[in-house]
């Protein structure tokens, strides 16, 4: 009896004949959860696509590493370009401040002040006073030519912050040079102390190394042991 009655219900009374007004505070709260959900789509989107990855990572995994092999060496490739072209830059940045010395060494009347960060002062049992490089951090041995064409190997030291090459009596002994043969060096050159060194001279010296030659301003100082080259003709040599 009472399913009969449901049977013969009027559905027209179910209808919603009367328009519903979109109000603005209505209109308002609808954007707020749009832009709620939004997000959630998103990340929907991108949880779906992981899980497309994933399946095809585990339906053809030999297709999967030959990817990532193939990723992997193009990555290497660019770095190995990069690398290579920083390198190129290096260089040639070394070569300009190179000439700028020599140019300098040539040309200028005011000297320049010199800090060597890398140099400290000693003294051994004698009592004699002697200036050494702290921390030898790259050696090698380089060509010095000593007559046009004849190059005879000393022991070299560089520093990455060292921007003048220095040597002493010992190196001017090496290569028959004495005072006659050096120009007067109006620079001034200091330890990182604040010691001022005792100049002898400076000059143009040929150098050879790693099937490179050039030339670069070399000054000689008293109390000095050794060959200490300047960061750009090092990186000119292949030193660095």
């Amino acid at each position: 009896m009472g399913q009969s009655k449901i049977l013969n219900c009027d559905y027209s009374s179910l209808v919603i004949t009367e328009e519903i007004e979109i109000t603005d505070d209505i209109d308002t709260k609808l954007s707020d959860i749009n832009q709620e959900l939004n997000p959630c789509i998103d990340e929907l989107f991108r949880i779906q696509k992981d899980i497309d990855n994933l399946k095809r990572k585990f339906k053809t995994p030999f297709e999967y590493i030959e990817k990532e092999k193939n990723q992997i060496k193009e990555n290497a490739n660019d770095i190995e370009a990069f690398s290579t072209e920083n390198l190129a830059v290096s260089l040639q940045f070394a070569r300009l401040a190179n000439e700028r010395d020599i140019q300098h060494m040539v040309c200028d009347t005011k000297g320049n002040d010199y800090e060597l960060q890398n140099i400290i002062r000693e003294v051994d049992q004698m009592g004699r006073e002697r200036y050494k490089a702290r921390e030898k951090k790259r050696r090698g041995m380089v060509g010095c030519e000593v007559r046009e064409g004849m190059f005879v190997r000393v022991k070299a030291v560089s520093d990455s912050e060292s921007t003048i090459s220095i040597a002493g009596i010992d190196l001017m002994k090496q290569l028959g040079l004495t005072r006659n043969d050096l120009q007067t060096c109006i620079d001034t050159i200091r330890t990182q102390g604040e010691e001022k060194l005792e100049l002898v001279g400076e000059r143009v010296l040929a150098l050879s190394g790693d099937q490179m030659r050039t030339l670069t301003r070399v000054v000689f100082v008293i109390n000095v042991k050794g060959f200490h080259l300047s960061w750009f003709i090092a990186r000119e040599l292949g030193m660095c």
